[in-house]
Parts: structure tokens; C-alpha cells; sequence
């Protein structure tokens, strides 16, 4: 009985056709010291095994994957916590109201931006369905959300493109090398090529190409004495 009971776990659900399969013919009753459990194997119709693409096997084994049919999903993090994170996300974000409020107009007013939020709330096009200004997002688009109607990828702001000159010179503010002003955007803000677009801003900046052209100093050597005790030095301790 216990076999018939698991026999799904056991053998699988009825096997799907996807493309050539692979016969194996079993001669003779499965081998096992239990008569009892092997007239009930015996009782079992073998099936076949067909040969389907790693991409095709949705479900990996049934003993650990395999659900009720019908079964409702249930969220993995609880309501609470969810909005407790999404608190902490907003509120560690440094900007001020004034400039929080400014940063979503001009993502409401983009075009791109707007249709980046539609697309993480109903879900994404085809890759190849999407025009080129949205198709730079999409190697992204699992970590996209939209939170209290700002975009972001992970906790960092999406910066539309009417704003990202103007965040570039507070990101490059100091005169900050490639690696610290990549640093410090890479903390808070995000767009397509922002990386690239620090490194050119940096090495295209005139001020710091005349520091970086200064060069130091050589050593000024001491001039030798032209006879014994010239020049005498002492160590002062106290």
C-alpha cells in the first residue's frame, strides 16, 4: 500500500513528450529481498524515460518540489517586515524632502522612467520588444522596484536623464579621483553608464589635469664639506 501511496514521489507523473525519448526495456521483476513489498512493485507499470533540455526541467526532483495542485501562494516575508525594510530604505536615502520630491517629478516627467515603472509593477516585455533607451535597463530589471513611487535599483535612486549632469558635479564635488567618486555614487545613485560617464567627467576635468600634471619636487641633496669637521650636527634629546 505504501508503495501505491507514494507512487508520484516515486515515479513521476506521466512523462512529456519533448522531442526524442529514450526507451529502456526492464526484463524480469525488480529484485528485492520483500515479497510482500515486491508483488506490489511488480503491480507497477514501467514508464519511459525521456530526454528533455536542462532548460525544460522546471521541476528538479518531486520530493522537495513537487506542490498541491491548486495551492495558494503565500508571501515568504510578512507584511510587517516588508514595510519595516521599505521604511529603512527610504529614510537611509540622503536627500532631503525638498530634493527627494524633485527627484520624483523628473522621473514622473521622463518618458523612460515612467514606462520602467509600468514594467516593474505588470511585468516586462520581451528583450527584444523594447526600444534601445529601455533596453539598457534590462540587464537590471531583477533589481529594480519602485518604492513609494521613486525608482530604484536595490537601495539606490534611479536618476533620470534631465537630473544626471547635475548629480554628476555633486558626485565629482572635492575633486575626487575615478575610484572615490565611483565610490560614493555607487552608494546612492545609478543610471546606464554612469561609471563610464565618472571616468570621462574626471579625466576631462581641467582642474584636476593641472594637479595631476604637478609633479614633485626633486631632492635637494646636501653639498659635501671640503674639509673634516666643516659642518658639524647634533641630536638634541630631552
Amino acid at each position: 500500500m505504501g508503495i501505491h501511496h507514494w507512487k508520484v514521489n516515486l515515479c513521476g507523473n506521466r512523462p512529456q513528450t519533448f522531442g526524442s525519448t529514450v526507451e529502456h526495456t526492464l526484463t524480469g521483476p525488480t529484485p528485492t529481498k520483500n515479497p510482500e513489498i515486491q508483488d506490489e512493485a511488480d503491480e507497477i507499470p514501467l514508464q519511459r524515460d525521456q530526454s528533455c533540455p536542462w532548460k525544460k526541467m522546471y521541476i528538479a526532483d518531486a520530493l522537495s518540489r513537487l506542490q498541491a495542485q491548486h495551492a495558494v501562494p503565500q508571501r515568504t516575508i510578512a507584511d510587517d517586515e516588508m514595510t519595516a525594510h521599505i521604511g529603512s530604505v527610504i529614510t537611509g536615502l540622503p536627500v532631503s524632502d525638498t530634493r527627494f520630491q524633485q527627484i520624483v517629478e523628473a522621473q514622473e516627467e521622463d518618458p523612460v522612467c515612467r514606462q520602467i515603472k509600468t514594467y516593474c509593477s505588470e511585468g516586462w516585455n520581451d528583450k527584444h520588444s523594447v526600444n534601445d533607451a529601455i533596453n539598457a535597463y534590462w540587464s537590471s530589471r531583477g533589481e529594480l522596484t519602485v518604492v513609494q513611487n521613486i525608482l530604484l535599483k536595490g537601495t539606490r535612486i534611479v536618476i533620470s536623464s534631465s537630473m544626471r549632469l547635475e548629480i554628476l558635479d555633486k558626485i565629482h564635488e572635492g575633486h575626487q579621483g575615478i575610484v572615490k567618486c565611483r565610490e560614493r555614487a555607487k552608494s546612492y545613485v545609478w543610471w546606464p553608464g554612469l561609471s563610464r560617464e565618472i571616468q570621462d567627467l574626471v579625466q576631462q576635468c581641467r582642474t584636476c589635469t593641472l594637479q595631476r600634471d604637478n609633479k614633485p619636487e626633486p631632492l635637494i641633496a646636501t653639498p659635501l664639506p671640503d674639509c673634516p669637521w666643516q659642518i658639524v650636527a647634533t641630536d638634541l634629546f630631552k
